[in-house]
């Protein structure tokens, strides 16, 4: 209380509190005092709890979710900001591909309403929704007969979702009638981009990058061209350390 702090900006809008400001030395000298004290307590305090209670500040190796490898990322040289990632795929890491397929059906993106978080992940356990691109096999769908289908019992991609808790015949309608409004208008580059859920791209870079390439061909082909050199560099790195 009654003192100046540090704040920055982390992530998107959550403030952290860097440090305290000591507007004189003997005030960061009580200070020291105080934490040396409590500091003393807390240890004596902790030594009389049982080890099976204490929680592991150390970052894990792996995800709990998939068991890819994290990523330790530092957002400058000191030890603050460090952020723990996920290093597998985004769409099979479980809880990464419910949020990347939200992201992809946002408004801002494909604009496709009637599906949260939790209806995503409902479609994903029910194995029905896997990538963004999965969406439009509603519509060919709605040609199929139940013997064209030989998956839960050759039931269409349509009869499947309405057999799920929460769904019904309207609910499934509207999202057969945006997904065909998707797959027949189309959506901008600058919409494509974004849904696409690059890190650091948001709506404005997105934007930015739209004009530039133009189209979604020329956009697709500078993102091949920068997978093969980024290929190239890699081997070039493997055979120095093979050297």
């Amino acid at each position: 209380q009654n003192c100046s702090v540090i704040v920055r900006r982390a992530g998107d809008v959550i403030p952290q509190v860097v440090r305290r400001v000591f507007v004189n030395q003997e005030q960061e000298d009580n200070h020291d005092l105080e934490t040396r004290s409590t500091t003393t307590f807390d240890h004596y305090e902790s030594s009389n709890q049982e080890s099976s209670s204490w929680i592991s500040l150390e970052a894990p190796s792996t995800c709990p979710e998939c068991g890819s490898d994290t990523i330790l990322e530092k957002t400058n040289s000191s030890s603050t900001g460090q952020v723990v990632r996920c290093g597998g795929p985004p769409l099979l890491c479980p809880p990464r591909a419910v949020a990347a397929l939200g992201h992809a059906y946002s408004r801002d993106a494909m604009d496709i309403t009637g599906l949260s978080e939790a209806r995503i992940e409902q479609l994903r356990e029910a194995k029905i929704l896997h990538a963004p691109s999965d969406l439009f096999r509603l519509i060919s769908s709605l040609d199929d007969t139940p013997g064209d289908n030989d998956n839960n019992n050759n039931k269409t991609m349509q009869e499947q979702i309405m057999d799920l808790p929460g769904w019904g015949s309207k609910s499934v309608q509207n999202l057969v009638r945006q997904a065909t409004r998707v797959a027949s208008d189309g959506i901008s580059l600058q919409r494509y981009i974004y849904s696409l859920g690059i890190r650091h791209v948001g709506r404005n870079t997105s934007r930015l990058l739209a004009s530039v390439y133009g189209t979604v061909d020329n956009f697709l082909k500078a993102m091949d061209d920068c997978s093969k050199l980024q290929q190239q560099q890699q081997q070039q790195q493997l055979r120095v350390l093979v050297l």
